[in-house]
């Protein structure tokens, strides 16, 4: 467990720089391949991939 900001902060960098590096190579086939939500083996819902991450990013942005 991180004790101060030093510390977190290179993991955070490296973990934002990683999910630009996915965004950049995230074009529209893979936005539009299934992103299924499973509960003990059992689909509770499928959405196209990038409708899931728009909804992610926008929960943190009015939430976060």
């Amino acid at each position: 467990m991180p004790e101060s900001v030093e510390q977190l902060l290179p993991a955070f960098e490296a973990s934002l720089e990683d999910a630009r590096a996915f965004l950049r190579g995230f074009g529209a086939e893979a936005a539009a391949a299934p992103w299924r939500l499973s509960e003990h083996g059992k689909e509770v819902f499928t959405i196209p991939r990038g409708a899931m991450i728009r909804t992610l990013s926008a929960d943190e942005k009015l939430f976060g």
